[in-house]
């Protein structure tokens, strides 16, 4: 077999932090409701339960807003790129039809070639 090079790149601790603390709440929610060693109070555990329910909640809501920003961010940014390569693409053609005229201005008679069609916006 052939020698496969992969580039791994380490995920900032900041884009983790949500991910490892949710994933730790959740294990506390699995710990903390199997059969305990010493009984609590019904009422502590449902409280508790119910915090740690909301925070996982709150983190996951946050993490999809992030999310979502970055995917907006992401399109407006691809948009512009768009649009940019269009105006370029206007100026190459101006440009070649410039460079295709004679002194007089006249057109110089060329192989015809195809011109690409413009990105759409």
């Amino acid at each position: 077999g052939g020698l496969l090079e992969v580039r791994v790149v380490r995920m900032r601790t900041q884009e983790i932090a949500d991910r490892r603390r949710l994933f730790e709440l959740f294990t506390w929610l699995l710990d903390n409701n199997k059969a305990a060693k010493e009984p609590e109070p019904e009422k502590k555990r449902a409280e508790q339960a119910h915090d740690t329910v909301k925070h996982c909640i709150t983190l996951w809501t946050g993490m999809m807003q992030s999310g979502a920003e970055h995917n907006e961010e992401v399109a407006c940014n691809v948009q512009a790129l768009q649009r940019q390569a269009s105006k370029l693409n206007e100026l190459v053609r101006l440009a070649l039809e410039a460079a295709q005229k004679d002194e007089d201005g006249a057109p110089v008679r060329a192989a015809a070639a195809e011109q690409p069609a413009p990105l759409a916006e």
